[in-house]
Order: C-alpha cells, then sequence, then structure tokens
C-alpha cells in the first residue's frame, strides 16, 4: 500500500515538473488562441489550434482628435497634446499591442463608462522599409493587438479634467498590467 502512495505521489510531482518545465503555470486558464481577419473585417477563427494569444506588450496613446483641432498623431513619450482641442466630439485611439482582458480608461480622474468608447477594432502589422506598422487588418492576417476610441468631449467640455489615463492586463501569462495617460489640452 505504501508502495502505491509514494509511486501516486511521484506521478503527480511529475506532471507538475513537465507543467513548470514545457513554461505553462500550474492551475492556469487555457490560453485564448489569436483571431485571423475575415472578409467582413472581423475576427473569424483561431489562427491554428496549438498557438496562443500574444500578451500583452504595450499599451500607447496613438492619437488625439477633435471637431476644433483636428487629428494629431501623439509621439512616443509625448506627455500632452500640441493642439488645443474642443468641441462635441474629442476623440483619443489607444493601441494595444497583444491581448488584453478588456481596457479600462479615466479622463480627470473618472471611469469612463462603455458608451464612451466608441469602437475597438482589430490591428493587424504590417512590414513597411523594414520596420512594423501597426493598423487595420486585411483578410487572411494574424490579429496582433487592438485599438480603443474614447469620445471624451463631455468629460472635456464640462472640465472634469484634462488628464486622459488607460490600462488594461494581460489575457495570458504574465498578466502583466499597462498603461498610458495623456494632458488633453483645452
Amino acid at each position: 500500500m505504501n508502495r502505491l502512495k509514494i509511486l501516486l505521489l511521484s506521478s503527480a510531482a511529475l506532471v507538475f515538473a513537465t507543467t513548470l518545465l514545457a513554461g505553462a503555470q500550474p492551475n492556469s486558464e487555457p490560453k485564448t488562441r489569436p483571431y485571423v481577419v475575415g472578409p467582413d473585417g472581423t475576427p473569424v477563427s483561431a489562427a491554428s489550434p496549438d498557438s496562443s494569444a500574444p500578451p500583452l506588450t504595450k499599451v500607447y496613446v496613438y492619437q488625439g482628435c477633435s471637431t476644433s483641432a483636428g487629428c494629431e498623431y501623439i509621439a512616443s513619450g509625448q506627455t500632452e497634446t500640441d493642439l488645443v482641442h474642443g468641441g462635441t466630439d474629442i476623440y483619443v485611439t489607444v493601441y494595444e499591442i497583444g491581448y488584453g482582458t478588456g481596457e479600462t480608461a479615466t479622463q480627470g480622474g473618472n471611469l469612463l463608462g462603455s458608451s464612451y468608447l466608441v469602437s475597438k477594432t482589430s490591428l493587424c502589422e504590417t512590414l513597411v522599409k523594414l520596420k512594423v506598422v501597426y493598423g487595420p487588418c486585411s483578410v487572411g492576417q494574424t490579429v496582433v493587438g487592438f485599438a480603443y476610441e474614447w469620445n471624451l468631449a463631455y468629460y472635456i467640455e464640462n472640465n472634469f479634467g484634462e488628464l486622459f489615463a488607460a490600462s488594461d492586463t494581460s489575457e495570458v501569462y504574465p498578466y502583466n498590467t499597462y498603461s498610458t495617460s495623456l494632458t488633453i489640452q483645452h
């Protein structure tokens, strides 16, 4: 009987060790697989049964737009808009590279409700002059991230504050949280 207990215990230890050596986390949930873009531009199927979704590696403000100032791209490390934004529509687009659990955003410290999320679209990689560029997906491309577009006009026009912030947590290991912020001049 004792030999059977030792054998069962050794088998469990072997499974645990094999799981760790394979890079998986014990008792972790199955990983989400990346999606391929279909003819209508939406993710339709997993890229490969053996592949796992890429972890979230970047969250950054891509651009800001408004009815009064037009659009401006936000450079890496830029902390405030160059243009003074205002009007009935003030949008910020955040790029997330990798798969997150769902972005949250604040304006002036106030949590933005889902009704202020104008769109969430798929991002794919394209190689342009030996540089990776993220943008809209073509049919058959693998989705590598998402663009979130937020409408901030209500919060900015009603003086809730100028600081926009967004964050998300990777939906796969190592489950890191990334964030970004930008002061919207008004």
